[in-house]
């Protein structure tokens, strides 16, 4: 299944710093602020598809306060759903072996939110690629079609070595 990736920012040192600050310094208002210039053409791509999320973990939703990916995907006034379950396993602090091993932490706990679905699978950043690499193959099987949407990706990924 063929499926097509949408990037809005290039993934630099700036761009952490900010998504850093929504994510880890709690700094909620700002989430919207990078979506903004972008809604109306996200809402177009959406249309009609199902909103998926990749998974945050349980642990750190709950450390933060909130969900981030939901608070940076706000502003598309959608329901964003997350059919995943994530072990407490942060991607940013592991090797490129470790993570290449994402998908030993993932499950796909609600199937039935996708069936036979068109769906978007919205994240934040893509870095590697793995975290997304490893929820497209869980949902694969289950959905019509895939299409990835993500704010960030960092220039690396851009290669042909990219699981994406």
């Amino acid at each position: 299944m063929d499926y097509e990736v949408y990037a809005y920012y290039e993934y630099d040192a700036y761009f952490e710093k900010l998504i850093y600050q929504v994510k880890e310094s709690k700094d909620e208002t700002l989430a919207p602020v990078f979506l903004h210039p972008y809604v109306s053409h996200l809402k177009k791509l959406i249309g009609d598809k199902t909103v998926i999320l990749v998974p945050s973990s349980a642990k750190k939703t709950k450390q933060r306060g909130f969900d981030a990916l939901k608070a940076l995907y706000s502003g598309l006034d959608q329901q964003l759903n997350c059919p995943f379950e994530k072990d407490d396993v942060k991607q940013s602090q592991r090797s490129l072996t470790q993570r290449s091993h994402i998908k030993r932490h993932l499950r796909l706990i609600d199937i039935q939110a996708i069936e036979g679905k068109d769906v978007v699978l919205l994240d934040d950043v893509c870095t590697t690629g793995y975290s997304l690499k490893a929820c497209i193959d869980l949902i694969k099987p289950h959905v019509k079609s895939i299409t990835v949407m993500v704010l960030a990706m960092h220039p690396d990924n851009l290669n042909t070595n990219s699981p994406l």
